[in-house]
């Protein structure tokens, strides 16, 4: 187990800016950028925001190597745990934000979700690496000044489920057309199958499917005999009552040149969140 962890930590590179860059993906003027940016937010607020690119974390998860990496380069100041890292492993699509102790509070593991949802990995998936990178630190830059993310980005609305809806239509049009074929049709059948036009149009309507359209004209069709055959409803031709049926349905590196870093800290108790794309 002792020469498991020490080859694992030896693997671990010492960080000497806060952006390290070990698979050549960011440019200079990129890298450049970025390393203004956090070290202006380091000099506002004394927090440390680190960015680190490497092809794999493997053996170890994504998770483990950046708690590794974080303890390692004591990424924070002391005594306030005050740092972030955003660690993309490129080639197993992995990305993983580590939170030390002492923003928790301000960043929780649900905002640290959002911003890979949201800004990491749809840019990553279009091979814009930087442009999810610039985004991701800029919304928690934001979060360590202490103000809020935008509103989430509207989610794709869901499809309605096709069968449970075809259903409970196509139950409702058998008993319209159950009442019209006893009440208002000299031609018995004429009810269910106008309930299943019905029924049909319904589903194309709300359901927005061929599939269920079709199928609720055909379970209309097959509940209005069902119902037939066995008397449902109690309703006669000369108009009878009514009644009810149911239904339920190695390395080689990067860096930037910003100099000027260094850590004290390195204390997170595993906040923030993982992704991959």
């Amino acid at each position: 187990m002792l020469c498991a962890c020490a080859a694992f930590a030896a693997e671990i590179p010492k960080l000497t800016a806060r952006v390290t860059d070990l698979t050549g993906t960011l440019h200079a003027q990129q890298i450049a950028a970025l390393e203004a940016k956090l070290t202006a937010l380091e000099q506002r607020k004394g927090s440390q925001l680190v960015v680190v690119v490497v092809p794999t974390t493997q053996p170890a998860t994504v998770e483990q190597y950046a708690v590794k990496l974080f303890e390692v380069n004591a990424i924070g100041r002391k005594g306030v745990d005050d740092g972030v890292l955003l660690l993309v492993a490129k080639d197993d699509r992995k990305v993983r934000i580590e939170v030390g102790y002492g923003l928790e509070g301000a960043i929780p593991d649900v905002y640290a979700n959002r911003i890979i949802a949201e800004y990491l990995t749809p840019k990553f998936r279009a091979g814009d690496f930087y442009g999810g990178i610039d985004e991701a630190t800029g919304a928690l830059a934001k979060l360590i000044d202490g103000e809020t993310l935008p509103e989430p980005l509207a989610a794709p609305k869901a499809p309605a489920p096709v069968m449970p809806a075809a259903v409970i239509i196509a139950f409702w049009c058998a008993v319209i057309g159950m009442v019209i074929d006893a009440f208002g049709s000299r031609r018995l059948g004429f009810g269910f199958l106008l309930g299943a036009l019905i029924a049909a149009a319904v589903s194309m309507f709300f359901i927005g499917s061929t599939e269920g359209a079709v199928t609720s004209g055909v379970l209309t069709l097959f509940l209005g005999a069902a119902m037939r055959a066995q008397g449902a409803g109690g309703v006669s031709r000369s108009g009878g009552g009514s009644g009810s049926s149911g239904s339920s349905g190695g390395w080689s590196s990067s860096r930037s040149s910003g100099g000027g870093f260094s850590g004290g800290g390195g204390r997170s108790g595993g906040g923030g969140a993982s992704g991959s794309w």
